[in-house]
């Protein structure tokens, strides 16, 4: 679509100038992010031919890499695609590179403001309720990079839905706890994010509950944060696994306690009738059978 391309122009130029101006120090409230921060935004508009040199100096960064490595793997994991999107997923990462970049500040150029009737410069910005061919918005995009005041702003003065479910039921509080972000999971529940992800019929083992994911992850703060939201803790994956089993199974015994102090059931068993204190027995995780056990686990249950 026309629009969409010519609105991914602008955001890339926007990228572009946010970078230069952090460059050249100008001291604009991205400069504190880093030098590799503004080196990623000057490759999101320079040809290929331009990007050697700028790429090396962000493969230096771990933080920038694994940064954008969540941000990649999450737009390739929603594959679900909407019969009319609003806005590419493309111009979305762009607007949400722009914003790594200049934080809160950069909202207003990049974002409509709802309250704001002038039309002035409104085909330039993003709408925040907007979707992609993923089913994403721009606040998903942020939870993945866990830019928590952008999100505040997003949500509160420009309207974001925190309980958008995109492809394969991913929400904006399942990316921020996919990507390990804390700050941006809680600021979502503060904001009404639900704890549990919506049923949907093409959800798979990655999207299936935020609480599942911080489990795989072996995220104790995140496990926490979300069983006092009271997320369910008989969630199960498509595979049959509740969090209380993954726990068990990779010796996880602090994230076993919280789910049993939170009412998971010790004797919960999946499709094959593998128990949790046979996976960690199995696997030869002590701790964990001793918590299991003294949560009365039934050793004897086949």
């Amino acid at each position: 679509r026309k629009e969409s391309s010519a609105a991914s122009d602008v955001y890339k130029r926007q990228a572009e100038r946010l970078g230069q101006r952090d460059r050249d120090g100008a001291g604009g409230v991205g400069r504190g992010r880093g030098d590799a921060h503004s080196a990623h935004a000057a490759v999101c508009a320079r040809p290929a031919d331009d990007r050697r040199g700028v790429e090396s100096v962000a493969r230096a960064q771990p933080r920038e890499r694994d940064d954008e490595r969540a941000h990649r793997h999450f737009l390739d994991d929603c594959t679900d695609k909407m019969a009319a999107p609003e806005i590419t997923t493309e111009a979305l990462s762009d607007v949400a590179r722009a914003i790594l970049e200049g934080g809160v500040a950069a909202l207003p150029r990049l974002v409509r403001d709802p309250a704001d009737a002038s039309t002035t410069g409104a085909e330039t910005r993003v709408d925040a309720r907007s979707r992609s061919e993923n089913g994403l918005t721009l606040l998903h995009m942020l939870a993945v990079y866990g830019l928590v005041e952008p999100m505040r702003a997003l949500v509160r003065q420009y309207g974001a839905e925190v309980n958008s479910v995109a492809g394969h039921g991913a929400t904006p509080l399942l990316a921020a706890v996919t990507a390990g972000h804390i700050d941006a999971a809680q600021l979502l529940l503060q904001e009404g994010a639900r704890a549990d992800v919506p049923a949907t019929a093409d959800a798979d083992v990655l999207h299936a509950s935020p609480l599942l994911s911080a489990t795989r992850n072996g995220n104790l703060a995140l496990v926490q944060l979300l069983a006092v939201a009271r997320a369910r803790m008989d969630v199960r994956d498509p595979t049959g696994q509740t969090p209380l089993l993954l726990a068990a199974a990779d010796g996880h015994a602090d994230v076993c306690d919280i789910l049993l102090r939170f009412g998971a059931s010790a004797n919960d068993a999946d499709a094959g009738g593998s128990t949790a204190l046979m996976r960690a027995s199995e696997r030869g995780h002590v701790v964990a059978v001793r918590r299991l056990l003294g949560a009365r686990a039934d050793p004897t249950q086949p």
